[in-house]
């Protein structure tokens, strides 16, 4: 099996894409992950989050629990919360 290394040259990758977003220092952000997605793209994710000066939060879901239409409502609804 392949091994998966966390490489700065992702993180600066990850860090575009987020700034790409709007992601800015001191806001917060959640990471939104399931039963599929792949650990190091997870950590990734929080690592470009904190050294851009986001506050990032992981949310883990199993895509069994959620359909569609309610994980776009809970998305919604917690983007409004963080507000």
């Amino acid at each position: 099996m392949l091994q998966q290394r966390l490489e700065a040259k992702w993180i600066d990758v990850f860090c575009q894409a987020f700034a790409l977003c709007g992601v800015r220092s001191g806001e917060s952000a959640a990471i939104l992950s399931e039963t599929q997605s792949r650990p190091v793209n997870v950590q990734l994710a929080e690592l470009a989050l904190l050294r851009m000066g986001a506050r990032a939060f992981h949310l883990f879901y199993d895509k069994n629990d959620f359909n569609g239409t309610e994980l776009r409502a809970f998305a919604g609804q917690l983007r409004a919360d963080l507000a």
